[in-house]
């Protein structure tokens, strides 16, 4: 067998079964100290971003002067050449000209002082712009699609306004739009920009009770999960009191596509989102059972999404047979997955059926609690 990194190993006869490390252990390996929860950062784990591209288009004070005119003035009566006029154009002299009245003088100068304005309204359009997008990003959290009408009665804002912030966000990679090609979603950039909900103490206690008659009745390692970006990560859990069994790691993230978890956070998504998330058609594979494609993908989570739940075969551990059912959550900053893992010898297809099961019955605790 595979030798476990440090931190897990036999103590009380258990061995551990570490579920981010990939490896199955046995009573006859060496003495890797003692198991237990290891609490990580999450952060060692998110993926960083490097700095931020400069932007462009962006609106800025000032501008190029208009080129003068190559000829005279076309006009009969004397005026100055373009070139040399301090005055534009349009704003003719007083008293000279068939325009050169008084009243017309002031009406040129009211005109000056409203094109002053709408300079000014540019530039702060410029920041609202930032703001109404900031804003429609917020409604993401709260909404898993909307249409242009939605955003701008939302936002108290025009269709066109709401249509060209909304395009803009996705030319960034911030939202994504769905097969009718109407509504928008949140994009992979700003899902993996998005913490999810349960690290709290309030979500853990409320979840606990739930992760406790869970681990009660499968009898194996169970553990809370959410879908960050295209990982998911592991926010609470319970481990087995088998000897040989799935070691919980919070904080730990493994690839969506290759965990029971992630592929049943990934099956609540569109099509358009997950392809999103899963640019191109090869996926990174990690035991001879990873699903390498993203067509692959697609085709399984069509299926977890017909019979309501997920499994994973050796998929990301060798040997380690997981399966997942939905645990809370509405909306995708909110969904949680409740996954139990243990190993292949205590986890075939008929067994995985009844632990579906199980995990679901412990679920209902959540309308009671």
């Amino acid at each position: 067998m595979t030798q476990a990194p440090s931190g897990t190993g036999r103590q009380g006869g258990r061995t551990d079964i570490p579920q981010a490390a990939a490896v199955l252990t046995t009573d006859r390996g060496p003495d890797r100290g003692a198991p237990g929860r290891r609490e990580r950062p999450v952060e060692r784990e998110l993926h960083p971003y490097g700095p931020a591209e400069p932007a462009d288009g962006l609106v800025h004070e000032g501008g190029t002067p208009a080129a003068p005119h190559p000829h005279p003035h076309p006009h009969p009566h004397p005026h100055p050449h373009p070139a040399t006029n301090p005055r534009p154009d349009r704003s003719p002299r007083p008293g000279t000209g068939r325009h050169g009245t008084a009243e017309q003088s002031e009406q040129s100068e009211q005109s000056e002082q409203e094109n002053g304005y709408a300079m000014e309204r540019t530039r702060r359009y410029t920041i609202e712009s930032l703001d109404t997008g900031l804003r429609l990003i917020q409604l993401f959290l709260a909404h898993d699609r909307l249409t242009v009408s939605e955003a701008a009665a939302l936002l108290s804002v025009g269709r066109s306004t709401a249509h060209r912030v909304l395009s803009t966000l996705e030319g960034r990679g911030f939202a994504v739009r769905d097969s009718s090609g109407r509504g928008y979603a949140a994009g992979p950039e700003l899902v993996r920009l998005g913490l999810p909900a349960g690290f709290g103490a309030a979500a853990r206690r409320r979840l606990g009770a739930v992760l406790d008659e869970a681990a009660r009745r499968t009898g194996e390692t169970v553990q809370s999960a959410a879908l960050v970006g295209d990982q998911i990560i592991v926010m609470d859990g319970r481990e087995s009191p088998h000897p040989v069994r799935a070691t919980l790691e919070l904080g730990r993230t493994r690839p969506a596509h290759a965990t029971a978890g992630g592929k049943l956070l990934l099956s609540s998504l569109t099509e358009e989102q997950v392809r999103a998330l899963f640019p191109g058609e090869e996926l990174p594979g990690y035991t001879s059972a990873t699903l390498t494609t993203r067509s692959a993908l697609l085709a399984e989570l069509a299926l977890v999404r017909s019979r309501g739940y997920a499994v994973s075969r050796g998929e990301s551990v060798p040997g380690l047979h997981t399966v997942a059912v939905p645990l809370a959550g509405s909306s995708r900053r909110d969904r949680l997955a409740l996954v139990a893992s243990g190993p292949a010898d205590r986890g075939e297809d008929g067994v995985l059926l009844r632990r579906a099961e199980e995990l679901r019955r412990s679920v209902v605790l959540l309308d009671v609690t």
